[in-house]
This record gives structure tokens, sequence and C-alpha cells, in this order.
């Protein structure tokens, strides 16, 4: 079993709290959370392609001309 430490305290996971992650896992399939999962992954996506392109074109635009 894994211990965690918060300020300087060591203790282990209670049941309770092993059973409440357990309880997530069927979110991941449930129809309803769908929609909500993918409109997180696009907006990461996004968010992510578009610092790339931003970082892309500011070092074309700074970088020497051979």
């Amino acid at each position: 079993m894994r211990r965690l430490i918060l300020q300087g305290q060591a203790f282990a996971p209670t049941r309770p709290a092993l059973a409440s992650a357990a309880v997530g896992i069927p979110l991941l399939a449930a129809r309803r959370f769908g929609p909500l999962f993918a409109t997180q992954f696009l907006g990461a996506f996004n968010d992510n392609f578009y610092k790339t392109a931003m970082l892309f074109l500011i070092t074309y635009m700074f970088s020497p001309s051979f």
C-alpha cells in the first residue's frame, strides 16, 4: 500500500478513499461524459497547437536569412 506524506506525517489511504477512486473509472465510459471529455481534449490540443505554431512563426521571423 502506498504511503502519502502530508505536512511531515505519513499515512496510508483508507478503504473509503480507495473505493472512491474506483467509482470514477466508470465515468470514463459513461455516455453523458463523452462530450465533456472530447471538449476538454480538443481545447487542450488547440492550445498546444496554437502555442507551437506561434513559437515557430516567431522563430522564423527572427531567424537570420541565409
